[in-house]
């Protein structure tokens, strides 16, 4: 299996969640009971957190950085170990295995190493692992720390309230406020949370990207390109001929980490969209471009929405719009205006900054930890 298969769930799992959830429980929990000679169950933890990875994932900015962001939190206090799975491996045989000579107190996850492989047989044998981890970890005590990149996907959400349902806490990584989607299962969550980046990345960058002086752009949007974004980017492509302000539009995937950060380091405006996309059109959700932008220290233009309104002031730290002619006209004005456009940018850089250094994803993470009576992070 060459890449990632996800499981984004759709309206059918929605609306039959709870059948969904007790018919497999009732399944698949019986068939645990045996599994439980297959290892051993010891409650005296290693001082080790596990962070597991599919290998489609290894190299992506997002593993990378949380990985790395984990180490500087905990720095000397807690060993991160980084468990690389085969694509197609089965993950409960896997962390068995692990656990047979070691004993993590927390293992750190995203979701979506779950699906192994396409179709309904995949989700199937997907929700069958979720059970299984749950089972996993409520008898050795471990405590997971599961991740969704997008709360709004009902399919992500069955993965993660069956792995915690007994122990653990769930995050998103993004996505939407926790009271903007059906209830949760239970009340162990974080989030909406950003993606972290470490401070080699972050040294990496200013190394590399230095000079204030050095824009090439006056707007820059770099990402996959889906509709409706897509139709946005072309309209205004069309309206900005009309001018003779430069644009760099870069959809492809071959640029590193540190290069993207500094296409948008290079342009005095960068312009990001929260939707969904095709699947939730209507959806606006936190993205964690929008802190990327700001940490170029580019001008951010993106569209206001309740997970946005968590870290960031409209006005202050970022610019609004609500469609394209809305778009071009503020890049018309603060391209015009830019002592307000320095004074926004640089409030919001300041902002983003200080949310990297001080480890608040781990810490908001920690937090949570501690209220439900689980042993945290850093202890």
């Amino acid at each position: 299996m060459s890449k990632k298969i996800e499981f984004h769930g759709n309206k059918n799992t929605e609306k039959f969640y709870i059948i969904i959830f007790y018919l497999c429980y009732f399944i698949f929990t019986p068939l645990n009971y045996f599994k439980k000679n297959r290892f051993r169950i010891n409650n005296v933890h290693d001082e080790e957190v596990l962070f597991l990875i599919r290998k489609w994932g290894e190299n992506s900015s997002m593993n990378s950085e949380l990985y790395e962001s984990l180490k500087d939190y905990l720095q000397d206090s807690k060993k991160v170990t980084k468990l690389v799975l085969s694509n197609d491996e089965i993950i409960f045989n896997c962390l068995r295995d692990y656990i047979i000579n070691h004993n993590p107190k927390h293992v750190v996850f995203d979701v979506r190493i779950l699906i192994t492989q396409p179709g309904i047989l995949g989700v199937i044998f997907a929700i069958k692992s979720c059970f299984e981890l749950n089972f996993l970890f409520k008898e050795t005590n471990i405590q997971p720390i599961c991740g969704m990149t997008d709360v709004i996907q009902p399919g992500q959400r069955l993965f993660t309230e069956i792995i915690t349902k007994n122990n653990g806490i769930a995050v998103s990584w993004g996505s939407v406020c926790f009271h903007e989607t059906r209830k949760f299962f239970h009340q162990r969550f974080v989030g909406p949370l950003f993606l972290p980046i470490s401070y080699s990345t972050s040294k990496m960058f200013h190394e590399k990207y230095n000079s204030e002086n050095n824009i090439k752009y006056d707007i820059c949007t770099v990402g996959a390109n889906y509709e409706p974004r897509t139709s946005l980017l072309n309209n205004l492509t069309e309206l900005l001929s009309r001018t003779n302000y430069t644009k760099n539009f870069d959809f492809s995937k071959s640029l590193s980490y540190i290069d993207y950060l500094g296409c948008y380091f290079n342009s005095k405006i960068g312009i990001n969209t929260n939707w969904v996309g095709y699947t939730f059109p209507n959806r606006l959700h936190l993205t964690h471009r929008n802190f990327e932008i700001l940490f170029s220290g580019a001008l951010l233009m993106s569209q206001k929405c309740d997970s946005m309104d968590v870290y960031f002031v409209e006005g202050q730290d970022y610019v609004n719009y609500n469609d394209v002619e809305d778009l071009f006209k503020k890049i018309l004005y603060y391209l015009n205006n830019e002592d307000e456009r320095i004074r926004i940018s640089s409030n919001g850089k300041m902002k983003v900054e200080e949310l990297f250094k001080s480890g608040y994803v781990w810490d908001q993470i920690d937090k949570k930890l501690t209220l439900n009576n689980i042993i945290n992070l850093k202890k």
